[in-house]
């Protein structure tokens, strides 16, 4: 419903306007009426209207003047003028402050009326959409310019265009500031493309809040998580004020993306130069400094003196101390593995890694040695997490040191952890199958019987009589028969057949191969030598 102001001093005249319409109908309210151009003016003060339709000659203020008033405040809105025949030098005078048509009071119809308000209607949003087209274009062009800038491109002529595009940048005391979003790939995992981008416009409109609140200089949206802020400071010569002013500015900005985003950022300063042509090396030192969040931690504000205080190393680790690592993992209890975990991150610190691949390739070869190691004590990883686990992506998930310390110090407890609970489910495991192996000897049982018993594969208990028996599940059965057998032909006087059946065998010929093998010598003979002994 469009809203409409109507002002003219005969109550007559506003009544007929009133009453040749139901204006509602097409969309339409006469929401309020003035008698004089000073009470339209206080109305205005404190509503809001879409259109004005007002008489020129009025007492107290007239027409024109109010006109002028509405026009120094509101240039957009649309004025149509009501005037009698008499009335034509103050309606061109209308005309020249900015009013869109006139009516005269003695033709007035409804459709009259009607058409001249839909023209109102048309021109405002054609104005509108004009005005949103220039800004935006202009905002367009004002981002590339910016960004050739940065990126060291010639621009001619480069003063004529920021003053065109009101770019608030002085060549004195030029500082570049690299501003990135922490944690950004785990973002990319939760959301969407489109909520991103939407991100991104609220995260710039702040951004260029904070900077007309400083008055410092201009933003630039990169990327998604990354934008650049152009700093100068043309009236400042003391080094210690302008770093105290730009701690101010990011320490501001850092809380307004928490409290409004909760997000944390890092920031990389570059040092401080004069001239435009010095802003493309002061931005790959704010990358230098906003890359070096892998060593001093994201949500940091990190200056070219941190930058220098890093002295890179190169990088190789303590083999010794990964394989003591995995020994503890097998065979040690929790305190040991903790001990030897805090004596592996500090010496990862103290390699001062600068360069975030780097970092990625130095775990994935961690990772390849003590999974290899793993794996030749019968420790199989897949297993112990139950599925197939891509180290190397879950790695470059993260954006710092102490980031990925504290994920390989985690995924070691978790597998020394699994160790001991298989190593404590293997022990019962093993003592079950024996339990189960000397009470049914005498039965045709193999090693998927008792597996099935168990609950296990025959894999996993093949496995475990090998490692913890130094024998096969078959010669630990093999070997408990012959001992029953060895008894019972010194203690009874059971014919071989006999004995060969109540010790699991049905055929005698395969019992006597079997029993020969084992200690050299034929059932009989063994029974003879035995009783002779």
């Amino acid at each position: 419903m469009y809203r409409i102001l109507l002002v003219d001093d005969e109550p007559l005249v506003r009544l007929k306007i009133k009453s040749l319409l139901n204006w509602e109908n097409y969309g339409y309210e006469i929401s309020a009426e003035a008698g004089d151009g000073k009470d339209a003016l206080d109305l205005l003060e404190c509503s809001r209207f879409d259109i004005i339709l007002t008489d020129i000659n009025m007492p107290k203020l007239s027409g024109i003047e109010f006109i002028k008033a509405v026009k120094s405040k509101n240039p957009n809105i649309p004025i149509l003028v009501l005037s009698a025949y008499n009335d034509y030098i103050f309606v061109r005078e209308a005309f020249k402050l900015g009013a869109v048509d006139y009516i005269l009071k003695n033709e007035m119809t409804g459709d009259g009326i009607l058409q001249l308000l839909k023209r109102c209607i048309d021109e405002q949003r054609g104005k509108q959409i004009t005005d949103d087209q220039k800004s935006i274009s202009a905002k367009v062009k004002k981002a590339k310019i910016l960004e050739k800038i940065l990126c060291g491109e010639k621009i001619e002529p480069l003063e004529h265009q920021m003053q065109e595009l009101d770019i608030n940048l002085s060549p004195k005391n030029l500082v570049v500031v690299r501003i990135i979003i922490d944690n950004y790939k785990l973002m990319q995992s939760k959301y969407d493309d489109v909520i991103l981008t939407n991100l991104k416009t609220s995260v710039f409109n702040m951004l260029e809040q904070k900077m007309r609140e400083f008055k410092l200089g201009e933003v630039i949206g990169l990327s998604n998580r990354l934008f650049v802020y152009l700093m100068s400071f043309e009236k400042d010569n003391s080094i210690s004020a302008i770093q105290q002013k730009i701690h101010t500015v990011l320490t501001s900005i850092s809380y307004s993306f928490k409290e409004f985003f909760n997000l944390s950022i890092t920031c990389g300063v570059s040092d401080m130069m004069d001239g435009f042509e010095s802003i493309t090396k002061l931005y790959e030192q704010a990358i230098s400094a906003s890359e070096l969040r892998m060593v001093y931690g994201t949500g940091k504000i990190i200056t070219q003196r941190d930058v220098r205080a890093v002295a890179p190393k190169k990088i190789h680790f303590n083999e010794d101390l990964l394989h003591e690592l995995i020994h503890f993992l097998d065979c040690g209890n929790s305190e040991q593995v903790d001990d030897i975990l805090n004596k592996f991150c500090n010496s990862v610190k103290a390699l001062c890694i600068v360069d975030i691949n780097d970092a990625y390739s130095f775990y994935s070869e961690v990772l390849y040695i003590a999974v290899g190691s793993l794996s030749a004590r019968g420790i199989k990883i897949n297993e112990i997490f139950h599925e197939h686990i891509n180290f190397y992506e879950k790695i470059t998930r993260l954006e710092t040191i102490d980031d990925m310390n504290n994920w390989f110090c985690n995924t070691m407890r978790y597998i020394h952890e699994e160790i001991k609970n298989r190593n404590a489910n293997k022990n019962y495991k093993l003592q079950m199958a024996v339990a189960y192996i000397k009470q049914h000897y005498t039965e045709n049982i193999n090693l998927k019987v008792v597996s099935d018993y168990c609950d296990v594969s025959e894999t996993y208990l093949s496995r475990i009589f090998t490692a913890n028996n130094n024998e096969s599940f078959i010669g630990f059965v093999t070997k408990l028969r012959i001992q029953k057998a060895k008894e019972l032909m010194c203690n009874s006087n059971l014919p071989i057949s006999e004995i060969a059946e109540q010790v699991g065998y049905e055929s005698q010929e395969h019992f006597s191969r079997i029993f020969k093998k084992h200690t050299g010598k034929s059932p009989s003979n063994y029974r003879s030598t035995s009783i002779i002994a």
